[in-house]
């Protein structure tokens, strides 16, 4: 992936204990100079969110320990500011507006790929206004 700097500077703070998720959130964050952070427990997340004050923080809801709302509660209550990027294991529609209630800035499926989740983070920095599948450059 040809590295366009979309997001130079941008604190990406990710948290997730799968393997799979993280990968497919560094091939979108980094070939694009953002900086990624991340957390596999959200008792450790909460802290290092405070600490790095990142420009967005991406939510894997399949945390096994804690239920998402709970967490999403508890970031949006310390730092409502909080662009939140929540990847959702349902595809059911009603979930979606349940956490845009709570704050929660995007909703995507959790199997997303580097594209999707490309274009969702764009869409939560106010990068791209509509988010759309699109092909990042590649080299």
């Amino acid at each position: 992936m040809k590295n366009d700097g979309v997001f130079r500077g941008k604190k990406i703070f990710l948290i997730t204990d799968d393997s799979q998720v993280l990968r497919n959130v560094q091939d979108c964050v980094l070939p694009h100079e953002g900086v990624l952070f991340h957390a596999d427990k959200p008792r450790n997340a909460l802290g290092n969110a405070l600490a790095k004050n990142p420009d967005l923080i991406i939510y894997d809801d399949r945390m096994p320990a804690f239920q998402g709302s709970k967490v999403i509660s508890i970031l949006k209550r310390v730092r409502p500011h909080w662009r939140i990027l929540l990847l959702s294991l349902t595809k059911i529609p009603q979930r979606s507006i349940d956490v845009s209630a709570q704050g929660v800035t995007f909703t995507i499926q959790r199997d997303s790929g580097p594209r999707q989740i490309y274009n969702a983070v764009k869409h939560c920095l106010g990068i791209a206004s509509v988010p759309r599948v699109e092909t990042p450059v590649h080299g």
